[in-house]
């Protein structure tokens, strides 16, 4: 028999549950069938999508798929205006587009054209209604997040009300709407305990917080992260940059952090990016720069992995990154 995988990747590149099933399933398979493993490659806006065979893995062949969409986002696009122009043009063939109003990029496409819903939580459903056309909008104040001007829930039954779990919440129930009930969507933002490696309180101990962040691969999701924290932060930063601007974060560190650990092969850009925002400690390897940033962390202060760079530097993964962080701080703070 003949048996086709389609899946997002292979480590080094992909990891997680989902990848490692893959691969157990098909080496399983491949015992007694012929298994083909496709997944989606790099992206060029000039040429066509095709499928070109690239090696074996053991006795499955492996294919890649040229110009996929939606895009994969490893190996793919170097260069961040390509990469944001690509990307938006997804948008013209989709016919219910949720976009946030609080994300300039997106934000200034949508004003040019309709989209199905607005979500925000720094705008009005007034200045929302101004500059955008749309079926739905879904805003938020201190008491209630908003369906146009019908409340659809109190903040207080929403269990993680971070700024991004916020917007996540407002994006899933536009996403779900006249498929699940007002009950329903109460019932998950209850429930929701949030993402590993997303703003995760790991540890407390002495006063000190110890969050897990290993997500943030770019400065924006760090600069939102910080934004999210109440102040006197420890934060790690670094690893292989994705071309994007890390001045970005001068005014969430200026405001939130005490001190940036800056580490990895793109440290040097990001001091330069960075210098005058806060206090920094450059520190060569992963290890080191973790267990300096606990060793100086103070009753009130949070310990933050929220790097604004991707990890393939030194690991495999965003998860691989997120464990060795919890591994090295439960390991530093319990050691006999």
């Amino acid at each position: 028999m003949r048996i086709a995988h389609y899946s997002i990747g292979l480590p080094p590149f992909r990891s997680g549950g989902l990848v490692q099933y893959c691969l157990d399933l098909m080496r399983l398979q491949s015992k007694s069938n012929e298994v083909i493993f496709i997944y989606p490659g790099n992206y060029s806006i000039r040429k066509k999508s095709r499928v070109v065979y690239k090696s074996n893995m053991e006795s499955i062949k492996i294919f890649e798929i040229k110009n996929p969409k939606p895009i994969s986002l490893v190996n793919g696009i170097k260069d961040f205006e390509e990469y944001k122009n690509t990307k938006l043009s997804l948008l013209d063939s989709t016919e219910e587009a949720v976009i946030s109003a609080d994300d300039d990029i997106l934000a200034e496409y949508s004003a040019k054209k309709e989209v199905f819903a607005v979500t925000s939580l720094s705008h009005s459903l007034d200045e929302l209604k101004k500059h955008f056309k749309a079926e739905l909008y879904f805003t938020a104040d201190d008491k209630y997040l908003y369906k146009c001007t019908e409340p659809l829930m109190r903040i207080s039954q929403i269990k993680r009300r971070e700024p991004h779990n916020l917007k996540n919440l407002m994006t899933a129930a536009a996403l779900a709407d006249g498929y699940v009930t007002r009950e329903h969507l109460i019932r998950v933002a209850e429930d929701f305990q949030g993402l590993a490696h997303r703003c995760e309180e790991i540890l407390s101990d002495d006063g000190v917080k110890y969050i897990d962040s290993s997500i943030d691969t770019t400065p924006h999701r760090t600069a939102q992260t910080l934004n999210s924290l109440g102040g006197n932060v420890i934060i790690i930063l670094g690893g292989r940059t994705k071309g994007c601007d890390f001045s970005i974060l001068r005014a969430p560190l200026s405001k939130k952090a005490k001190l940036a650990v800056v580490t990895g092969e793109c440290r040097e850009e990001i001091v330069s990016a960075i210098k005058g925002a806060c206090d920094i400690a450059v520190i060569d390897g992963f290890e080191d720069a973790v267990l300096y940033g606990a060793s100086v962390a103070k009753s009130g202060d949070a310990l933050l992995l929220s790097p604004a760079a991707t990890s393939y530097d030194a690991f495999s993964s965003f998860e691989e990154r997120g464990e060795k962080f919890k591994e090295l701080v439960k390991n530093s703070k319990y050691k006999d």
